[in-house]
């Protein structure tokens, strides 16, 4: 072959790529498919993909919607109904159950003049004894109508038959031990407080607890407890005494 000749086929070469170039533009090519290994490849979308987690997250959760429409349904509450005024009968069992507070100022009592009473009631009881007079001894101890007018009502239910058979028997006792006898005797005053009222007693009333009278005849000592006086009707009463 000539050269002349190889220089022209080889010049239309050049040419029919050159053309086949220009007749295939970048948007052209980007919109052909391509295939590998038998597989079309569809081209790149240029917007971002939606992932399943943030179409998730952008829903209503369930109990939002329905929460918010509970609160905005709740209802005004109506206000509450004014205090009512109790009638007669329910406000005099109510008393009943909570009574109504004293107001009186409570009565002022002088520990020192009670506490030296004390030993001048011991020495008229010991005298009772000497002499065996069991009236004299008695009316220095409680007995039905004391109970009655100071001991309050579920109080003197429970203590009131023991406590007046007890007393007896320990002045029977005594006097039994005494009479006639020359009698030495010294007393210990017991514990000295205020009781209050509405409690074991009706009223506040001075008491004296675990005062000790010391008996003694014939070189024999006897111990009687006064385990409780009660100071009311004017002096001081034996509430509760016993011997060991």
């Amino acid at each position: 072959m000539s050269p002349s000749r190889l220089h022209g086929i080889v010049v239309l070469g050049a040419i029919g790529v050159l053309a086949a170039l220009l007749g295939c533009t970048p948007a052209t090519r980007e919109n052909k498919d391509v295939t590998s290994g038998g597989t079309t490849v569809a081209p790149a979308s240029s917007e971002t993909p939606t992932s399943p987690e943030a179409t998730a997250g952008e829903a209503t959760l369930p109990g939002a919607e329905a929460g918010k429409k509970t609160s905005e349904k709740t209802p005004t509450l109506p206000p509450a109904p004014q205090k009512s005024e109790l009638s007669p009968a329910l406000q005099e069992l109510k008393n009943r159950i909570q009574p109504v507070p004293d107001s009186k100022k409570p009565e002022e009592f002088d520990e020192k003049k009670l506490v030296a009473e004390s030993a001048e009631t011991m020495k008229k009881f010991v005298d009772s004894l000497q002499k065996g007079d069991v009236a004299a001894g008695e009316s220095l101890m409680f007995d039905d109508k004391l109970f009655r007018e100071v001991v309050s009502p579920g109080f003197r239910d429970i203590l009131e038959g023991h406590v007046l058979a007890a007393n007896q028997t320990t002045q029977k006792r005594l006097i039994e031990s005494l009479k006639g006898k020359s009698i030495e005797h010294s007393w210990k005053p017991g514990e000295y407080a205020v009781a209050p009222g509405k409690s074991t007693f009706v009223n506040p009333v001075p008491t004296m607890s675990r005062g000790i009278l010391e008996l003694t005849a014939d070189g024999i000592t006897v111990l009687v407890s006064m385990d409780q006086l009660v100071y009311t009707s004017g002096g001081w009463r034996i509430f509760r005494m016993s011997t060991p």
